[in-house]
């Protein structure tokens, strides 16, 4: 069952840093648009999408947080974002 939470653990950084990256590349302002590859899909995104991005990247932080609490054995803590 550890190897199953591990292998969920190592996806979702992934995610985190594709997330990372595009964001990163949109911002610095050299490009207007990014194309996010999951290795099933591919999304283009512009710096008009940047909003859902960054709420997309929290969301993907939170699945870290919680997957690596399960990965080490701790119980998941939940911190409201206000």
């Amino acid at each position: 069952m550890a190897a199953f939470w591990q292998e969920r653990l190592t996806k979702a950084m992934t995610i985190v840093a594709e997330l990372e990256d595009a964001i990163s590349a949109l911002t610095d302002g050299s490009i207007q648009s990014y194309q996010l590859d999951s290795g099933q899909t591919r999304t283009l995104v512009t710096k008009q999408q940047m909003s859902p991005m960054y709420l997309a990247l929290s969301r993907a932080e939170e699945r870290v947080a919680r997957l690596e609490a399960r990965v080490c054995g701790a119980g998941a803590r939940v911190f409201p974002g206000f």
